[in-house]
């Protein structure tokens, strides 16, 4: 896990959170980061997270038990593996 914070454009700061291995994550984990990034401080989020992890995290986020952190998912991306060409 990586922390950071910087500031905004208006001069504000927000955290960053980067999460590798995500898909190990427990439920109950992924919920409680959906709970720190549902906290809003002056009508802005403060905490943006990255979750990076194997596909299976993305089949984790269709349950329906996280359903609320997946509809605050704003950008899905996909890396297929590394070849040697």
């Amino acid at each position: 896990m990586l922390a950071s914070s910087t500031r905004s454009q208006d001069g504000g700061w927000f955290a960053g959170l980067i999460v590798d291995e995500a898909h190990h994550l427990r439920t109950e984990l992924l919920e409680d980061l959906r709970l720190l990034t549902n906290y809003a401080m002056d009508s802005e989020n403060r905490l943006n997270a990255v979750l990076v992890g194997r596909p299976e995290l993305r089949r984790r986020m269709g349950m329906s038990a996280l359903d609320a952190l997946s509809q605050r998912i704003v950008v899905r991306a996909n890396v297929r593996g590394l070849t040697l060409v």
